[in-house]
């Protein structure tokens, strides 16, 4: 049983190890070697540069726990994912520049948004925050492979699970700073990394059709190497005076509701579009783990879906004009701020509509039912 003396002398250890990565990357700083960092903020009409092909992808499903007791820590595993896949989103990789996931993500702090989620500590599931981030560095490392990276630096987990992609030995766990994971590839990639309502989709995307060569994989060598065999779960545990004990606190999910207002003329003259977008990802920012279901209007779409709002929740959305996709004319090119929308339209799980002809047109282009909104029963308030 893990006392308060191995806890001290855990992070007195890791700390070291911090200070000697943080010193090894600013010596590649300073010879301008270093791995490349995603922008804070990305403009949702931002020009994107088309990375056409799929070199690799990796599907992961999300609410693998669905118990009262365990969805506190699941949910806040799924938040944490949707934190730190839309950092890599639209992450682009020079030819042969190495890629690194703790200089792309970012440290896992609460005053960043993230919260307690379930990690894999030696030997034992407990509660961390940031904990659950292992399932995106597991989803790069497959992808990784099997676009034929170059792998600079894996480390496997400590222990492997049963039925866990540790067992086929295409994990790769990451803990800040000192584990990291790191790999390169011959030509410039895009890195694709979102969450629908019920999946992890890691993609990585080339510009032309990738011509593999074969890769060198150094995995790292465990100290008196992994325990197989199912972890010990923190929230099973008799021991209450493990200082690592979680008490089960039971939860659920709830909804949150985007209302949309309609602007005067002088609000369109003066760019509320983009005021409004702002709002909408401040609103974003003010979701805790908890909601897992959102309703919102279609003109606030293509923001929520580009901060990454939308991943890990079932989306209402309440369509009160056409989607941007199908206004454009025959032969145009999708504008970003329309491609953004569309992909959220095609994953969300119910689509409202205020107008009959609307409504028909939803049925025809996107799978999700469509219902008619009756007058008296408007979620949100329509544009005009």
């Amino acid at each position: 049983m893990p006392t308060h003396i191995d806890r001290l002398s855990f992070e007195l250890r890791a700390n070291v190890l911090r200070l000697r990565r943080a010193a090894a990357d600013w010596l590649a700083e300073r010879r301008e070697d270093s791995p490349p960092r995603l922008p804070d903020i990305q403009p949702v009409d931002a020009p994107q540069y088309r990375f056409a092909f799929v070199l690799a992808e990796n599907e992961t499903p999300l609410w693998t726990q669905r118990s009262a007791d365990e969805w506190p820590l699941t949910a806040g595993k799924v938040h944490n994912l949707r934190l730190a896949a839309a950092r890599l989103d639209g992450l682009v990789v020079r030819a042969g520049q190495v890629f690194s996931f703790w200089h792309a993500v970012g440290r896992a702090t609460r005053r960043r948004g993230f919260v307690a989620g379930r990690e894999l500590r030696e030997g034992c599931i407990v509660a961390r925050t940031g904990g659950g981030l292992c399932q995106l560095s597991n989803a790069l490392y497959a992808a990784a492979l099997d676009a034929g990276a170059g792998i600079v630096e894996r480390h496997g987990h400590s222990q492997v699970v049963p039925g866990s992609a540790a067992e086929q030995g295409r994990d790769a766990t990451v803990f800040w700073n000192y584990l990291d994971l790191r790999f390169r590839l011959p030509v410039p990639f895009e890195i694709e990394s979102r969450l629908d309502a019920q999946r992890l989709v890691v993609r990585l995307r080339g510009l032309s059709p990738l011509h593999r060569s074969r890769a060198m994989l150094p995995l790292l060598p465990l100290r008196g190497g992994p325990c197989h065999g199912e972890p010990h779960d923190c929230l099973a545990c008799v021991q209450r005076r493990c200082v690592e004990r979680i008490e089960p606190v039971a939860g659920g999910g709830r909804t949150a509701t985007l209302a949309a207002h309609a602007p005067s003329g002088l609000a369109r003259w003066i760019g509320e579009r983009g005021d409004a977008d702002a709002r909408a990802r401040k609103w974003a920012a003010t979701l805790g783990p908890q909601v897992d279901a959102l309703v919102v209007p279609i003109d606030r779409l293509a923001a929520l879906q580009r901060c990454g709002a939308l991943g890990g929740r079932r989306i209402t959305v309440v369509v009160t004009r056409l989607p941007l996709a199908l206004q454009r004319r025959r032969g145009e090119p999708i504008a970003p701020r329309a491609a953004a929308e569309q992909v959220a339209l095609h994953g969300a799980q119910r689509l409202l509509a205020a107008c009959p002809e609307v409504a028909a047109k939803l049925r025809r282009h996107f799978s999700a039912p469509v219902e008619l909104q009756s007058d008296g029963t408007a979620i949100l308030a329509t544009q005009r």
